[in-house]
This record gives structure tokens, C-alpha cells and sequence, in this order.
């Protein structure tokens, strides 16, 4: 296997030949193969390994590109980390083992917690939710941004607000936190 520097000398060497935007529309279309030998895959028509392997490689190497032109490197590597801790603890809410947990329950305010339950109360309505609590509507999404923040949940999100809410009832239920 050629080494990683090696590597990004060769893809900085084809953005500077072909040029960003070629580049960016190159990613596109090895996605789009993939996509094809992933379908092809799904209904049993005439992939095989080899062709996936091959698609695979293809977009590994236009995503390492896109990096590059984003300047987005270790933007991405943070990102991945945390969608790999989202993804364990969704695996382990699946699995039935309890609720996903961080260090412990999440240090919301009272507010935070208003808003929350508010928000979930309205069908994740935000100008219903900010009329009930007498906030703006912009406050009520600053605070949910907050607690996506804190607590690396999305309210805004079906799964994410099902998941702070059943974090809620679980911590209220057990006492272990006063603010929930």
C-alpha cells in the first residue's frame, strides 16, 4: 500500500491538474457507480465483489480529494468521531440494552428542559412551542441547538427528540438528576 503522503501528493497533484470544480463532479460520478453497483447488488443482477471493491476505491479516493479541496481534514476526522460514538449508542438503543448515555445524564438548564418538553408537546412545532413558552422563535431554536450541542442529540430530529425525551423520563424516573 502506497503511504498516505504519497497518496496526497498524487491527489493534490490531480486538483491541480484537472482543476477543484472537475474534481468535485468526478466525486459524483464515482459515487453514482457505486450507487449503481450497490443497486445492482440489492436486486441480484451482475455485481460482484471485485466491481464493489473497485467502486469503493474509486470513491475513498475522491472523498481524500474533497478533504483536500475543502481543507476540511480533520473537520472530517472530528465529524466521524462523533457520528461513530452517535452510531454505537443508537446500536446499543437498538439492541434494547437501555438508553444511550453520554458521561452520565446531560447537564440541561431549566430552561433547556422547558423547551424540550414543550417542543415535543407541540409536535416539534417551533412557533407553537415559542407562543406556549413565551419565547421567540428564535430563542426556542437557539436553545435546541444548545442541547444538540450538549447533549449530541437533535431535537430536531424524530429519532433525536424520542431519544432526549426517553433520556428525560428515564432520569426523572431514576432521580439522578434534579434539572431532569
Amino acid at each position: 500500500m502506497i503511504p498516505y503522503e504519497e497518496r496526497r501528493a498524487v491527489y493534490e497533484a490531480a486538483i491541480a491538474h484537472y482543476g477543484e470544480e472537475s474534481q468535485i463532479w468526478m466525486a459524483v460520478e464515482e459515487m453514482s457507480e457505486l450507487t449503481k453497483e450497490l443497486a445492482k447488488l440489492h436486486r441480484e443482477k451482475g455485481t460482484t465483489v471485485e466491481a464493489l471493491v473497485d467502486e469503493i476505491a474509486d470513491v475513498t479516493i475522491m472523498m481524500e480529494q474533497l478533504r483536500l479541496i475543502f481543507k476540511a481534514n480533520e473537520d472530517v476526522q472530528a465529524r466521524i468521531g462523533f457520528k461513530v460514538t452517535r452510531l454505537q449508542e443508537r446500536i446499543r438503543l437498538d439492541a434494547g440494552t437501555g438508553i444511550p448515555r453520554l458521561e452520565g445524564p446531560p447537564e440541561l438548564t431549566p430552561v433547556q428542559i422547558s423547551i424540550l418538553q414543550t417542543y415535543a408537546k407541540y409536535s416539534m412545532h417551533l412557533v407553537k412551542t415559542a407562543r406556549a413558552t413565551h419565547y421567540s422563535r428564535g430563542s426556542v431554536s437557539y436553545h435546541l441547538k444548545r442541547v444538540k450541542e450538549i447533549t449530541g442529540l437533535d431535537p430536531l430530529t424524530f429519532n433525536g427528540l424520542q431519544m432526549l425525551m426517553a433520556m428525560y423520563n428515564d432520569t426523572r424516573e431514576a432521580g439522578t438528576n434534579e434539572n431532569l
